[in-house]
């Protein structure tokens, strides 16, 4: 499961000052708050919910992934869930990564796979084949220039659940802002697909699969 996995690379790195880019309205600092010393949550813009998540020793700030305003070597480990391909230049956000986190330090960076029932529901509303590939073929190359000790690679299943198709299309409008100004013939096929391609756990909620790809590299 992704928490497992979240829970492991953060103890490798427990005590540290953490880094998480393109957090959203939450992001992982539930998670990631019980390992480090001191969080750091981003996103490209400000969200509301912030002022009522109270967690100790974090901050959070809008900070455009490609031009970090944090100085060389500051965080123990840096994070990016599921938003590295909505970032114009991923491989500028990945310099940036490397160049604010410690030496020893490690990147943690996650994707969703390029297809699956989720990424099918939403491509209606926004294809993200291309920007998806891309983002992984970037994090591959990485892959390949480090030393097999200093890398993972891990195909993670995963899975979202929602109350209703409102719940879902919020939350999806969430993650990207340009979602939200869909018409109606775009949003019918979306609805169409979710309940096509759903399941129904046992307290009815709505499920769909989107597995991630994960990349750890150790500096």
């Amino acid at each position: 499961m992704l928490i497992d996995w979240i829970n492991d690379i953060s103890n490798r790195h427990v005590g540290g000052v953490f880094l998480e880019i393109g957090c959203g309205p939450r992001g992982l600092v539930k998670q990631i708050s019980k390992y480090a010393t001191f969080v750091v949550e981003t996103d490209i813009r400000i969200h509301q919910r912030w002022v009522s998540i109270g967690y100790p020793d974090t901050s959070f700030l809008a900070a455009d992934a490609m031009k970090l305003p944090f100085c060389n070597s500051g965080f123990d480990l840096v994070v990016m869930l599921n938003s590295l391909h909505h970032i114009p230049d991923p491989a500028r956000a990945m310099d940036e990564c490397v160049r604010v986190c410690k030496p020893g330090g490690g990147l943690f960076i996650i994707e969703p796979t390029v297809t699956g029932p989720l990424t099918e529901v939403i491509k209606p509303l926004d294809d993200e084949t291309d920007v998806r590939g891309a983002s992984i073929g970037l994090l591959q190359g990485y892959y390949s220039a480090f030393r097999p000790e200093n890398r993972m690679r891990v195909t993670i299943e995963s899975y979202s659940s929602f109350d209703a198709f409102d719940d879902f299309l919020f939350k999806i409008t969430q993650a990207a802002e340009d979602r939200s100004k869909a018409n109606s013939d775009v949003l019918d096929a979306v609805k169409h697909e979710f309940f096509k391609l759903s399941t129904r756990d046992s307290s009815g909620r709505y499920v769909l699969r989107q597995d991630l790809v994960a990349f750890y590299f150790l500096l």
